[in-house]
Order: C-alpha cells, then structure tokens, then sequence
C-alpha cells in the first residue's frame, strides 16, 4: 500500500487524489479512503474521508464540514437521505479514528510529533472478470495492518499492530461483513458502473494509433506511440518486444489530455536500440476495440 507520509501533512496537504497524475488504465476500482491526522498537542485530530471510482471523486467528508456530501452537488437532490444517513456514519468514523489514533501514539511511545492514521478498503475489477479487494491500515506512512480476506484474519505488520491484530481476528462477524463488502457488494458496484459505461458507446469513438521515432544527437533512439481521438476515456497502452510485454519500469507511464470534441489524447514512449526497432510494438486495449492494436515503427516517405 502507499500511504501519505506525515511530512506532506505539514505542509497543509491533507488528501493525494489517485488521479493526480493522470495515469489510466482498463481496470475499474472503487475506493474508500480515510484520514486522522493529529499532534499530541492538538485539542482533536483532523479527519477526511472520500471515495473514488478509478481517479473520479465522488464524494468527501472532512472535520471542517462534518458533511458527506457528492463531489457533484446535484447528486444531494437525488437521495437527500442517503446523504444524511451517511453523514451521520462518517461523523462516528471520525470520533472511531480520533480515538484509535491517540491510542497508537500512545503505544508508540509517542509524546509530541505529527502523527497520521489512514484506512483504505476498496475493490477492482479488469475487463477480463478479474477481481480483488483489499482493505489496510497504515499509521506515520507505513504498513499497520492488512485484512487477509481469504482466512477472515488480520496481518500485523509489527509489534505493536499484534495487539490490534487479535482484537479483529476475534471479530468474525465484521471479518465477514468486510469479506462480503469486499468481494460482493463493491464488486456490483463496479459491474453495474461498467454496465453504464457500455450504453455510452453509443457515442463513442475507437483509437488511432501511429508509432514515430526520434533520434538523439548523442543518446538512443526513442519510439514514440500516439494515441488519439478516442472516447470513453479508459485506455491502456504497454510496450512489446517481440511480442512480449516490457516491464512497467522500463515503460513510463502515459499521459491523458482532452480534445476540443470531447475525445481525448495520450501517448508513451520508450527508448530503444536503434537496430531493434523493428521488433517493437505499441499494444492498445479500448473498450471499442473488438481485439487489441498491435501497432509498429512504419518508415514515411520523405
């Protein structure tokens, strides 16, 4: 898991958004994330909530507001209840994570310093049926503790979490409640989502795809895979050689930007021997797509 660290909180950051970097994929997820951030000084800790379908916020909480409420305030018209219901959960999350937070500085021997708990559960599923679902504590940037859903336990990831480790796997009823959430319920969730995505292929567009180069005065050649004019905006572009996939350390993560007609634009790019170009191909995966594009280095006439 990566966790925010207790450094950026002093600098006034109190939330990352997962799409910050505006990476996409194929993969569909849903995402709870919590935050308590608290010094021993403080009368009471700060608390944020929010949840995220991939990199979309969809709705937040924060100790400021004490309301849930829809990223996109229309939504409130809707469901005024369900709001409010879930205000109501939240308001006791945050007294939950006030407690539990000021128990771990406590058993860390912590006196003074910032400190920061945080909880993500959530769920994914790929275009091909896989699905997985996880739900971890972190506390000062690190692993605390990870439900292990298969065996309804909790793995500690020091000391200190065995503590917190046998109160949960005593827990069962909750054990199972999450295991259900996990692999049921958020899962649907995501299946009903992606069901709507497909009535939106009424309007949507597939890829193009070219492949250009670009040699350095002193350095390797560079392949550069363009990828526009398509619609929704879920894509997922990797490098292949020979036909075998290249890790994704050695293929940097691509770039999203919209068009002026609602589709959008994105590229990637590897650097490459020059006398391997010809084995190298941009592989593209989009939901208008009935097979992948396997799309090579093609010499233009000058």
């Amino acid at each position: 898991m990566k966790w925010l660290p207790p450094s950026l909180l002093l600098l006034g950051v109190t939330a990352l958004l997962p799409g910050d970097c505006f990476v996409y994929h194929s993969t569909r997820s849903l995402r709870h994330l919590y935050m308590s951030a608290w010094e021993p000084h403080q009368s009471l800790p700060q608390f944020s909530a929010s949840r995220y379908e991939g990199d979309h916020l969809l709705s937040y909480y924060d100790s400021e507001t004490r309301e849930w409420v829809p990223h996109l305030p229309w939504r409130m018209e809707q469901d005024p209840q369900y709001w409010e219901g879930q205000t109501q959960m939240m308001r006791q999350a945050e007294e939950s994570f006030r407690v539990k937070l000021q128990s771990l500085a406590s058993r860390y021997n912590q006196s003074e310093g910032y400190h920061i708990l945080q909880y993500m559960e959530g769920c994914e599923l790929s275009r091909d049926g896989q699905k997985r679902g996880y739900a971890a504590y972190g506390y000062d940037g690190k692993d605390f503790i990870s439900f292990d859903k298969e065996n309804l336990t909790w793995i500690a990831a020091d000391a200190v979490a065995e503590a917190t480790k046998k109160r949960l796997d005593a827990a069962v009823e909750y054990n199972l409640q999450r295991k259900v959430y996990l692999e049921e319920e958020c899962v649907a969730w995501l299946q009903e989502s992606l069901n709507d995505d497909k009535m939106v292929l009424i309007s949507a567009e597939p890829p193009r795809v070219t492949v250009t180069s670009k040699v350095g005065s002193d350095g390797p050649e560079t392949l550069i895979c363009q990828v526009y004019g398509f619609y929704p905006k879920q894509i997922e572009i990797r490098w292949r050689k020979k036909g075998q996939e290249i890790s994704e350390k050695d293929s940097p993560p691509m770039i999203l930007a919209p068009n002026l007609d609602d589709t959008y634009y994105t590229w990637s790019s590897i650097d490459i021997d020059p006398k391997d170009k010809d084995h190298y191909h941009c592989h593209v995966e989009h939901i208008t797509l009935p097979q992948p594009l396997d799309v090579g280095w093609e010499k233009r006439e000058s």
